[in-house]
């Protein structure tokens, strides 16, 4: 009972915002009011990445100082044992951090998800059929139930990363300067010319997944048309006729798709050999450049060239997810509100 009384004081949220703030009058409705809904939790998981961040960026410091201080050469500011224990003790309290933070952006985009539907519902409900739009049919209705709020929940998950990761790809690439000083550059140079060519993939990969939403819409239309209409299909035996139509939508969607996914292939085989390809010519310079190559600066930059992977490989896809998910809602509001 509880859980109900929630899902409802929330879609009485959303529709307050809507409806009192003048939302609905607005561009962007929808989005606007999504967004001022959920935007406590939305700072919550924001100061946590925060947190979490900071607590990455100090181990990257805390192990390079402990490799030097193998060195009999090196004086440690502070004593092994002492940088051992610190190293310890805050990698743990970032994977607990780490875990909190995961199942409070799992919670915050799942709650999102049912908000947008019990609105969706609402306006259902207090809407009369007359004044819904012609083109808002059972089929775009059940799309955004099942794929549209499923894209909020993966957007709202992700969202503290649209700020995260940016600051994690320039402290990451400073630490890289600092150790491999202007070597870093050639490098930096290959990881700018794969986020080029990955932000062309993207612009492409968007123009394909609304031509996908649309085949997918028109499908929907025609199965759910057919399944309405299935006594009077079976009556005059068109149920042939009904099955090559619902068969055409459906390979003109799965060719949609398909498009998606090779341009899918392609930005994920750039990603993830991205990385690679920029610690080796960082490293690769470093080499050649420098008469003397300093244990602790290689392996912390291997470190971080591990570190910075993962926001290479989350930035584009987070992207994606945030344009994919405006599309999705822009939609909902052009074609229900």
């Amino acid at each position: 009972m509880s859980g109900v009384n929630s899902s409802k004081n929330y879609s009485h949220k959303m529709y307050n915002f809507w409806e009192k703030k003048g939302y609905k009058n607005k561009k962007n409705g929808l989005i606007k009011t999504i967004l001022s809904a959920n935007i406590g939790n939305l700072i919550i998981a924001l100061i946590l990445s925060l947190i979490m961040v900071s607590f990455d960026f100090a181990l990257v410091y805390i192990f390079r100082e402990l490799i030097d201080s193998m060195d009999s050469k090196h004086t440690p500011i502070i004593p092994f044992h002492y940088l051992g224990i610190t190293y310890f003790s805050m990698k743990l309290i970032n994977i607990i951090i780490n875990r909190q933070n995961s199942i409070f952006q799992s919670y915050l985009g799942f709650k999102s998800s049912i908000d947008l539907n019990c609105f969706i519902y609402t306006k259902l409900l207090k809407a009369s059929p007359s004044s819904l739009k012609e083109k808002s049919k059972e089929g775009d209705i059940i799309n955004f139930i099942q794929v549209d709020s499923n894209k909020l929940n993966m957007t709202m998950y992700l969202s503290p990363g649209i700020l995260i990761i940016p600051i994690k790809i320039v402290v990451y690439s400073y630490m890289l300067f600092e150790f491999f000083g202007y070597s870093f550059l050639f490098g930096f140079l290959v990881l700018v010319i794969s986020l080029i060519a990955n932000f062309f993939i993207q612009r492409k990969f968007q123009l394909r997944n609304k031509e996908m939403l649309k085949k997918k819409d028109e499908r929907m239309r025609v199965t759910t048309e057919t399944f309405n209409n299935l006594k009077v299909l079976k009556l005059y035996s068109w149920e042939d006729e009904f099955l090559e139509r619902i068969n055409k939508t459906r390979e003109a969607e799965i060719n949609a798709f398909n498009r998606i996914f090779n341009l899918s292939i392609i930005s994920n085989t750039l990603l993830w050999t991205t990385p690679v390809l920029v610690s080796v010519a960082a490293i690769g310079a470093y080499q050649y450049f420098m008469n003397e190559m300093k244990i602790s600066n290689i392996l912390s930059g291997i470190s971080i060239f591990t570190l910075i992977r993962e926001p290479i490989r989350m930035l584009p896809f987070t992207i994606n997810n945030l344009i994919e998910c405006m599309v999705s809602l822009r939609r909902i509001e052009v074609i229900l509100f």
